[in-house]
Parts: C-alpha cells; structure tokens; sequence
C-alpha cells in the first residue's frame, strides 16, 4: 500500500490510504467465521473489549469455561448440519444414519445462543 501511494502521488493521483486499509480489513474480515469461543474471543479482543468471556460469564451468569465449552458444541453440531448432512460418522456405513436431534434440544440452543448475543452486544453498549 505505500508503494502504490508513492505511486498514486507521483502520477498527481490520491491514493486515499486509509479507503484502502479500510478495504483490506474488510477483506480479511470476510474470511473469518467467529464460530467458535477461540474466534469469538479473538473478534472481541480485535475490538478492543478486554475480559469479554469474563464480563459474558457475569451478564450469563454462568462459568466462562462453561460458556465455551458450549459455544464449540453448538458450533460442532451446526457443522455436523452444514456439512456432513447431519448423518453419522460411521467406520463402515451400511446404512445411512442421522444424528439424533429433539426440537426441545434446539429450542433450548436457539435460546442459549441469543442469551449470549445479548451478553455480546451489552459489550459494545
């Protein structure tokens, strides 16, 4: 980038560095997923809010390992969903089989989950 605005001034040109930082992080953004507790942690730390499974734990009122070890249990699940068509692993399949699922048992997640989206946005309030 400061090639191309050595570049871009020289040619009489605005470069506009910041419009392309800001494009670069955006891009990088794109790739990532913050699925998992070790993403969501990391996307809180790069907006710069210290302490966030803590400060959840307190708004959750549950232990933060807690939190997590949820988080990647659904996260795992979903991927089973997205990605494996929801059947089971088998060493020698004879028939396919699909993992067992309860509506209470997702109602329960969804549920969950939006309990830790709020916790997440009062964070940024």
């Amino acid at each position: 980038m400061a090639d191309a605005s050595v570049v871009a001034r020289r040619a009489g040109k605005d470069a506009r560095p910041r419009v392309q930082v800001k494009n670069t992080v955006h891009r990088h953004l794109l790739k990532k997923t913050f699925h998992s507790s070790i993403q969501v942690g990391d996307g809180l730390a790069a907006a710069r809010i210290s302490g966030a499974w803590k400060r959840i734990s307190e708004a959750i009122d549950e232990p933060a390992a807690e939190l997590k070890k949820r988080l990647d249990q659904i996260v795992m699940r979903r991927n089973q969903i997205v990605h494996e068509g929801d059947m089971r692993r088998l060493v020698r399949p004879r028939n396919v089989s699909f993992n067992d699922v309860t509506q209470k048992s997702a109602t329960a997640d969804v549920d969950w989950m939006e309990s830790l989206l709020d916790a997440i946005d009062e964070l940024f309030a």
